[in-house]
């Protein structure tokens, strides 16, 4: 439902939605990996592609989604853009990984 509500909000220009329900997927996804938290995933699972990809999405997307949400209203605010919620690629590796593990 995730990947769906991400596709549609992407298509719609909603990327405060986007970027959110990233961030809630890393959250999500850990135990699929025998792990607790997405930090553990990005440094111990799989090879060292994999783990680059996820520790992008560790670091950059986790801030970049932290910033839209736990930061309190200013006097002027920024959305973000198609670019900075772009994160297809990792999140492309990250799926096709879920998939695979989930039909061992």
């Amino acid at each position: 439902q995730y990947c769906k509500e991400i596709n549609d909000n992407y298509q719609r220009g909603n990327y405060l939605s986007v970027i959110g329900n990233c961030r809630s997927i890393i959250n999500h996804v850990p135990p699929i990996f025998g792990y607790e938290k997405f930090n553990e995933v990005a440094n111990n699972y799989g090879g060292k592609s994999f783990q680059k990809n996820m520790k992008h999405l560790n670091t950059s997307m986790r801030s970049i989604a932290d910033g839209y949400v736990h930061e309190t209203i200013r006097k002027k605010e920024n959305i973000p853009n198609e670019t900075q919620i772009n994160f297809s690629q990792d999140l492309d590796l990250l799926i096709a990984e879920i998939l695979r593990k989930i039909r061992e």
